[in-house]
């Protein structure tokens, strides 16, 4: 059985291509490469809010996360994910896995962090 997991970069495309582990191309981000008011935490919220309603079919396993920008729309996501997740487990469902996978400069490649 195939499992359902969406890989997706946080902010994006940046000033360097972003890869998986098998060295495909990540083409989908959350927010832009630019983003243009870092500290709107509730913009951030809503936005992020958008995108899981909007891949909301797509996973159900796991999202694959490459952390590639700014903490605010960082920490808004994960307050998001969070409550979605919550919510799902309320409603009697299975939470999905959320994988952040960070870039390990020694190594050129992304270490993942099972959150």
């Amino acid at each position: 059985m195939d499992r359902k997991i969406v890989t997706v970069g946080l902010c994006g495309p940046g000033r360097h291509e972003i890869n998986d582990e098998n060295g495909e191309p990540i083409t989908q981000f959350i927010f832009e490469g630019n983003v243009k008011k870092p500290l709107d935490f509730l913009g951030h919220i809503q936005h992020t809010t958008d995108f899981l309603t909007s891949v909301q079919g797509d996973y159900t396993d796991a999202m694959v996360l490459y952390v590639t920008g700014l903490t605010p729309v960082l920490t808004s996501f994960l307050q998001v994910w969070d409550w979605t997740q919550n919510l799902i487990e309320d409603e009697g469902g299975n939470p999905s896995e959320l994988i952040l996978m960070h870039y390990d400069r020694d190594s050129g490649s992304y270490v993942p962090q099972h959150y």
